[in-house]
Formats: structure tokens, C-alpha cells, sequence
């Protein structure tokens, strides 16, 4: 499977894909690389969200000539919302949700429709389909393969995450709990954790759960407000600054 060098940004994660449609993967539940963010990473470069939102859509468009649109999406469906919403494509995220919607009707459909509207900020939206999601999950859904079941925690974690933002901490707090019971690294679930004990104004225990997870913008921004809840506004300054020197548009919450 060669390199594609027409690509400026993402060329291993459309290598990656292309690998997929040809070869079953294995997963290896081991963290195998380090990531080292810094001022020049390409992936906070400029043009970023454009080159991102390119590449998925021809691998999109790609998935529909060859009519497995479908069975791309309840693969990928997860991911691809996030990382558009991520990207500000919120429209062709809309646009794909409601397409896989109509096409077929399964707890990936209603978690891309949550998906949605927890990423645009409307939480009471984003409720009941993301509790659908999981009401519609097969009793036998912990003996599915291993990459289905991050995806499904990955559903929970945003449930929770969405309670977060209603102002509900004690089930975002609970929820999030599940998941990294059931998956103790699992990012999304930590962080949302983590922001649950920051409300709670427990700051040392949120610092020690965050300590494990990859840095990146958010978590040096968590990281910020736990030293904040501190008093310990030097070392919040510095977390504070880390994030914004990444991602600028970072919301300090």
C-alpha cells in the first residue's frame, strides 16, 4: 500500500484506511509510540481543517461509489463526527448524520445525531439520542471485538460529557466512572472525570487522574484550572499558555 505524497497532512491516516479495505487489523489494546506536541507540529498548522475535511471526504465519496457508505460509517461513524466537529465542518457532519440516519437505523445513527448536537452546544439535543444510542446496543455488546466497544465507550463518555454541560455532575461523574471501569484508559471518559471533579472543586484528585492521559490542549488546559483551584496561579499561567500556544482558539472553561 504506498504513501500517498499528493497529501500534504493525515498521509498515515489515509494510508491507514486504504491498509483497511484490503487487510483485516488487529487490535493492540498497548500504547506502542510517544507523541511529542510542539510550536511546528503540522497538525496545528495552517490549513489543517481544510486539508482534513478534503481528505475525508474522498475517502467518503469513495465509500458511496462503491456503495459500502454503510458499512464505512459503522466503522468510522464515531470518529468522523468528532473529528469534523473538531475541524469545524459541523454542516457535512450534519449532513453525513442525517444521511447514515435515513440509510439505516442502529445505536451508531442515533450516536452520530447526539454526536452532533453535543459538538454545536446544544446539550438538550444531544440527550436523548446519545441515551437511545445505548438503550439500542445488543444485550452481547461487551463480547464484541475490541475496537467496537472503545466505540461504544467513547458513546457513554460523550453522554456523559453531555450531562456535564446540563449542569448534572453527580451522572456525568457516574457515567464517566463506568467507562474507565470498564476501560481504565480511556481518554474521554477521564477527562470528563476530571472536569466533574473540578466542579466538585477536588483538585488534587482531578490532577491525579489527569496525570495519566496524553498531553494535548485540553489536557493542559484542565491542568490549568486545577492549579488555578489552587491558588496556584504560576503553574495555572504556564498549563494556560501550553494550550493556547497549540490551539488559540482553545475555550478556557
Amino acid at each position: 500500500i504506498p504513501w500517498d505524497e499528493k497529501i500534504k497532512k493525515f498521509q498515515d491516516w489515509d494510508m491507514w484506511l486504504r491498509v483497511s479495505d484490503k487487510y483485516m487489523i488487529r487490535h493492540v489494546p498497548t500504547i506502542t509510540v510517544k507523541r511529542y506536541y510542539h510550536g511546528n507540529n503540522l497538525s496545528f498548522g495552517k490549513d489543517t481543517k481544510k486539508n482534513y475535511f478534503q481528505m475525508l471526504k474522498k475517502r467518503i465519496d469513495k465509500a458511496k461509489k462503491e456503495r459500502k457508505f454503510i458499512k464505512f460509517m459503522n466503522i468510522y461513524s464515531i470518529n468522523i463526527i468528532k473529528n469534523l466537529a473538531l475541524h469545524d465542518s459541523l454542516d457535512y457532519a450534519n449532513k453525513l448524520a442525517n444521511e447514515f440516519h435515513i440509510k439505516t437505523s442502529n445505536y451508531n445513527t442515533f450516536a452520530c445525531i447526539g454526536l452532533y448536537n453535543l459538538f454545536r452546544g446544544k446539550f438538550n439535543q444531544a440527550l436523548a439520542p446519545l441515551n437511545e444510542s445505548l438503550k439500542r446496543l445488543p444485550k452481547d455488546w461487551k463480547s464484541f471485538k475490541q475496537w467496537k466497544i472503545e466505540n461504544i465507550m467513547d458513546i457513554k463518555a460523550y453522554l456523559a460529557q453531555t450531562y456535564f454541560h446540563l449542569g448534572n455532575i453527580k451522572t456525568a461523574s457516574r457515567i464517566s466512572k463506568e467507562v474507565i471501569k470498564l476501560m481504565p484508559a480511556h481518554k474521554e471518559g477521564k477527562i470528563t472525570l476530571t472536569q466533574c471533579y473540578i466542579k466538585m472543586k477536588k483538585y488534587s484528585r482531578a490532577l491525579n487522574l489527569i496525570s495519566g492521559i496524553e498531553l494535548s490542549p485540553r489536557v493542559y488546559n484542565l491542568r490549568g484550572f486545577c492549579y488555578f483551584g489552587e491558588k496556584k496561579y504560576l503553574l495555572a499561567a504556564k498549563e494556560f499558555n501550553k494550550a493556547e500556544m497549540f490551539e488559540p482558539d482553545i475555550i478556557i472553561y
